[in-house]
Formats: C-alpha cells, sequence, structure tokens
C-alpha cells in the first residue's frame, strides 16, 4: 500500500517536452501500450466513493504484464492528486476478470493509452497519448515535482489533478459528442501504434470492450 501523489498538466506539445526532458538529463525507462477495464458494483458505487478498481494490460516489445490496482481518495494539498493505492501483478488476466465476476464486480469502461516513462531524482515523469489528446503526469513527493517543474519550464502549465475520465468528459461537452465512459483507439490507430512500439504479434492483441 502507497500514496500516489501526482498532478497532471495538459497543453503540451510531445516532442518539445520530451526535448526538454532529454536537455534536463532525466533517465528514459521505456514506452508501452495500455489496456485498462474498470470494474465496478451492480448498481454502480465505487466511483460515487473515490475508489478505482482496474485490471490493467502494459504491452511491450519486451513482453506482456497484468496489473489489478485498487484506488482510494486521500484529502490532499489544492493542486495535488492524492490515491492510496494498491497493486498486485496477475499472470493470468482472464481468470482475474472471472474471479472479479464471480465477487459481483462487473466491467463498466474500458480505455486505452500509450505511456512512455521518464525518472528523475524522486519523481516519475509518464508522457501520456490518449485517444482524445496528450497528457503529462508528474508522481512523486511535492518537492520532487515542483523540482521537475521548476527544470522542465512547467511552473505556468496548464495543471489539472482530474482523472483521464474527468477529462475525457470536458473533452466530449466541449465538442458536442455524446457522453461515453471508455476512450479506446480506432481498430487502425492502435494497429499503427502498436507497429510503431515494436509489437508485430497483432494476434496477440485482443481490442478489449467493457461488455469483456
Amino acid at each position: 500500500m502507497a500514496l500516489e501523489i501526482e498532478r497532471k498538466y495538459l497543453g503540451l506539445e510531445q516532442k518539445a517536452f520530451e526535448d526538454v526532458l532529454e536537455k534536463a538529463g532525466y533517465a528514459y525507462s521505456g514506452v508501452f501500450f495500455e489496456r485498462n477495464l474498470v470494474f465496478e458494483t451492480s448498481p454502480p458505487s465505487l466511483r460515487n466513493q473515490g475508489i478505482l478498481l482496474r485490471l490493467r494490460s502494459n504491452f511491450s516489445a519486451n513482453g506482456l504484464e497484468h496489473i489489478l490496482t485498487l484506488k482510494t481518495k486521500v484529502p490532499g494539498k489544492k493542486g495535488l492528486k492524492i490515491r492510496e493505492e494498491i497493486e498486485s501483478r496477475v499472470s493470468d488476466e482472464k481468470a482475474m476478470r472471472t474471479i472479479l465476476r464471480g465477487l459481483g464486480f462487473t466491467p463498466h469502461a474500458a480505455y486505452e493509452k500509450v505511456r512512455a516513462v521518464w525518472h528523475a531524482a524522486g519523481a516519475e515523469i509518464v508522457l501520456d497519448r490518449l485517444p482524445f489528446g496528450f497528457f503529462v503526469e508528474i508522481e512523486g513527493e511535492e518537492d520532487a515535482i515542483s523540482g521537475v517543474e521548476k527544470a522542465c519550464g512547467l511552473c505556468a502549465a496548464q495543471t489539472s489533478t482530474a482523472s483521464y475520465h474527468e477529462l475525457h468528459r470536458t473533452y466530449q461537452k466541449s465538442r458536442g459528442l455524446p457522453e461515453t465512459l471508455s476512450f479506446v483507439f480506432s481498430d487502425a490507430e492502435r494497429r499503427d501504434l502498436l507497429l510503431e512500439l515494436g509489437i508485430r504479434d497483432e494476434l496477440a492483441f485482443t481490442p478489449l470492450s467493457p461488455a469483456s
């Protein structure tokens, strides 16, 4: 069990920010394609309590891993998102989905992203490409987050403590789109991204819907 302390940054350009990270001397540690499935009670009650139950699969050129995560809200300082987080690796994703259903949790939403990870002293910097935009997250203790902000010129950047689901709703409303809980890449986008990441065995990747 650990505290997750983070801040999101909006309105940045990916290549330009990667150049900033390189010039700052931060360490790049890899990129992967994420497939996430969020589980809920029936009727839904976890989200209203600020609880996230998620089964994530990370696809990379080096292999595949599955992680079960439980996050709960923790009161925190304004401008920082703080959650209590418990994670455990899972060897059999399908079996875990069956177990969760057996316990009364049902698939509620699916979402995908490409995540590149960098490391600074005491902080993790992630660059996320989602179907509706590009975002940066810095996770670590408050002092470490502030240090990366200063080093990367982010002190005046637009920030948010909203979840990606909340940001997705804002995106949909701003464009008059119908509200959906899931956000995934199109088949063509996903195929191109997997190829870009060196994941060539497309048969190993099964697109996941909330009904899965």
